[in-house]
């Protein structure tokens, strides 16, 4: 469960807002694209930069809204990312994941969509704010 933090729980409220209003988008999305749940997860851990510990104090299902929100915000070729594969993914959080260059190209393609989006929208600034509650478990 969330931890007894109501700046985090008031964040991830916010986060599954957005995640409310583009569900049905993104389910279609990662449905066409063959992406399972689980490298979405292993994915946002990396781009995160979460450690494994860290990742045992928050649930996957927190994990999961973060990532459905980042992803709302490619496109579907953007979706069509590579993962290194000798590095294989499993039902455990992996850190860090080998990308492929084409997944090096769309992490930094996120970064840069993210930072000029509407205060609203910007997954930047949820995830900044994500980051300093994350510092204080």
């Amino acid at each position: 469960m969330f931890p007894d933090n109501k700046n985090f729980i008031d964040l991830f409220i916010e986060i599954g807002i957005l995640y409310r209003k583009i569900q049905f988008v993104l389910q279609k999305k990662l449905i066409e694209n063959n992406i399972s749940t689980n490298d979405i997860q292993t994915i946002i851990l990396y781009l995160l930069n979460v450690s494994p510990n860290t990742a045992e104090k928050i649930s996957k299902n927190s994990y999961l809204m973060i990532s459905n929100v980042l992803f709302n915000l490619m496109s579907l070729e953007e979706l069509d990312f590579i993962i290194d594969e000798n590095k294989s993914l499993d039902n455990k959080f992996q850190y860090p994941i080998k990308l492929s260059k084409k997944g090096e190209d769309i992490v930094n393609k996120i970064n840069k969509i993210t930072k000029n989006l509407p205060v609203e929208n910007n997954f930047y600034t949820l995830i900044s704010k994500y980051h300093k509650i994350i510092e204080k478990f």
